[in-house]
């Protein structure tokens, strides 16, 4: 929720959700969960597309600085860069490099396969006595011991992104910055 006298939103850690999401099946056996949340204290009618596709394709700096470095450490392991997954999506919908697998209008999920790990992140919006409420999952499954390693290495990175991003999207929310 955006406090009036702080308007910075606050994002939070919370239970996944589960009868409302599409990428719920994938829970079992995960072996990176977790879910954030942010609200802002009114109505958001754009879609969750509308509200994730400028966020994710505009990241900040120090993100695509991260991205670079990830992408240079991976390259001679075989593991595909973002331009590669950006170059995959080929006639499929995307957001950045990032494959749209299903959306609605208040749910989209995105992900893809690799040789080293499968994920899926679901952005939800739902709303509620306090406001519209956007909740990003994230659901990872490993398929070999590179993906453990990996996915080890860049699960603090993943928080750090993933509570940025939802509150980058909370302050474009708050101020009216997205379409519908």
């Amino acid at each position: 929720m955006i406090d009036q006298r702080n308007p910075t939103p606050s994002v939070r850690k919370l239970r996944m959700p589960v009868r409302e999401t599409a990428i719920a099946s994938w829970y079992p056996g995960a072996d990176l969960l977790d879910a954030y949340a942010v609200t802002i204290d009114r109505p958001v009618a754009a879609t969750m597309h509308a509200l994730v596709a400028p966020t994710l394709a505009s990241p900040p700096p120090w993100l695509r600085g991260l991205l670079g470095l990830r992408d240079a450490l991976v390259r001679p392991f075989g593991v595909r860069t973002t331009t590669a997954m950006r170059d995959a999506a080929g006639p499929h919908r995307h957001i950045d490099f990032f494959r749209i697998r299903s959306e609605t209008p208040d749910e989209i999920v995105l992900g893809d396969d690799d040789r080293h790990l499968d994920f899926r992140v679901s952005f939800l919006k739902r709303s509620g006595p306090h406001g519209t409420e956007v909740v990003a999952t994230t659901a990872v499954h490993v398929n070999n011991a590179f993906g453990r390693v990996y996915i080890t290495l860049i699960a603090p990175f993943h928080h750090m992104v993933v509570r940025t991003s939802l509150m980058r999207l909370a302050a474009a929310m708050a101020s009216g910055r997205t379409t519908s």
